[in-house]
């Protein structure tokens, strides 16, 4: 699985796409990169493009905690919008 993690020039967004087969770790691990970011306060956007994923091998658990981190993460930054 790869994931190639972009931001916007300004600083305003990020752009997740990913390739292949997922997994909650390599899922897990790509958020968190963002979330401990000092960009965050500044993110307006967050999309995804899961448009050459093969498969989608995430746990229910593993999806839990990355809602977790992430309802932390939207209390550094309420305005951003998840896509």
């Amino acid at each position: 699985m790869s994931v190639d993690i972009r931001y916007a020039v300004d600083g305003t967004g990020v752009y997740f796409k990913y390739k292949g087969v997922v997994t909650g770790d390599t899922l897990f691990e790509s958020v968190q990169s963002v979330l401990s970011d000092d960009r965050l306060e500044k993110l307006e956007f967050w999309f995804s493009d899961r448009t050459q994923v093969t498969k989608f091998e995430v746990s229910a658990e593993a999806a839990r905690e990355i809602a977790d981190i992430c309802k932390i993460a939207m209390v550094r930054n309420s305005k951003m919008v998840l896509q």
